[in-house]
């Protein structure tokens, strides 16, 4: 099957999922109405459903079904929603998805407490899973997903850290930026991964080899997602384009811009970084580092890690899904949303 039309299906089968869940959580809990649409406005909105895709795949590799790891595929995608209303609070975006983020539609009081319960509602997923799956899989797979799980949310928290405490530094190193992404981003792939595995019935290796694809899955893709946030298509993107130049964030370009320019161009630099942001500092800056060889860095580090990524798929048998992680890796340097 083509990647463009797995992807397609798999979004499918879990987004009827998250309406039935969605519905199911709009229609017992009685809370208000405005406060299940807001928990519902970003997980709902059109998304690629990476994350799910992962985990059924990864599920399907070790000789597992890809609907028995649909409900870990909910909880980590509500976990990962719940990391971006808060990231667009903290960012002071306006859109996602092409929709408005949670916090310019409901208000900030409104989307912490959404981005609270669905970290929440993610936990409580997990937390059914033992009932079905206690008898076939035994009680230390249940202890490792929550494992799994709360050391994603620990990766979560400490990289967005490191991300907000980067902005004030000009002596960020790559390995920094490396290691900041490997929490923020790739703890929830790695989860998506490493669980899709476990639930599959995966061998400690097979299990192992999952967890570090989906490591170098999400580094890879986070530093393409950054490339697209300089030069792609504000369209396809759903989102604003400069946005992480105005946020001053330390992305990989900027990281390698601040190391190797030199005379007009560094002072431009430093002083852009130094002063209040104004919309034409995009261009600015997009010149600066193609003139610094910043972007095209960035093209040969995705390439080098995606290597990395699927030599770790090698362990595995020969399978359609095994060959469908495989076009993933690829399609994560092509892509364009």
């Amino acid at each position: 099957m083509k990647l463009d039309a797995l992807l397609d299906k798999y979004s499918d089968i879990f987004d009827n999922r998250l309406h039935q869940y969605m519905d199911y959580k709009l229609k017992e809990d009685g809370h208000s109405d405005e406060f299940y649409d807001a928990m519902g406005h970003i997980p709902l909105a059109a998304g690629k459903r990476v994350r799910p895709t992962l985990a059924a795949l990864s599920c399907e590799a070790v000789g597992g079904r890809p609907d028995e790891a649909m409900e870990l595929a909910l909880a980590v995608e509500l976990l990962h929603n719940a990391s971006l209303i808060h990231d667009d609070i903290i960012d002071g975006d306006i859109k996602r998805r092409n929709v408005p983020t949670v916090h310019t539609k409901y208000g900030i009081p409104i989307a912490i407490t959404v981005g609270d319960a669905l970290v929440g509602e993610a936990f409580y997923m997990i937390a059914m899973l033992p009932e079905v799956r206690m008898r076939r899989y035994g009680v230390n797979v249940v202890k490792e997903l929550f494992v799994s799980f709360t050391l994603a949310i620990r990766g979560l928290y400490s990289g967005e850290a490191q991300d907000i405490d980067f902005v004030h530094r000009f002596d960020v190193m790559e390995e920094d930026y490396m290691t900041m992404i490997s929490k923020k981003t790739s703890s929830m792939h790695r989860l998506a991964t490493r669980g899709g595995a476990i639930l599959g019935g995966g061998h400690i290796e097979e299990i192992e080899a999952l967890s570090e694809f989906g490591i170098d899955f999400g580094m890879m893709f986070q530093i393409k997602d950054d490339l697209l946030g300089l030069i792609g298509s504000e369209e396809l993107l759903g989102k604003t384009v400069g946005i992480d130049i105005r946020g001053k964030k330390r992305t990989l370009y900027m990281v390698h811009a601040l190391q190797n320019v030199s005379g007009e161009d560094k002072s431009v630099l430093n002083e852009l970084l130094r002063r209040k942001y104004r919309p034409e500092d995009v261009d600015i800056e997009r010149k600066i580092f193609e003139r610094a060889g910043s972007i095209d860095y960035c093209e040969k580090k995705i390439r080098e890690i995606k290597d990395r990524a699927v030599s770790h798929l090698e362990i595995l048998p020969e399978s359609e899904a095994k060959q469908s992680l495989l076009d993933m890796a690829e399609w994560s340097i092509v892509r364009e949303s």
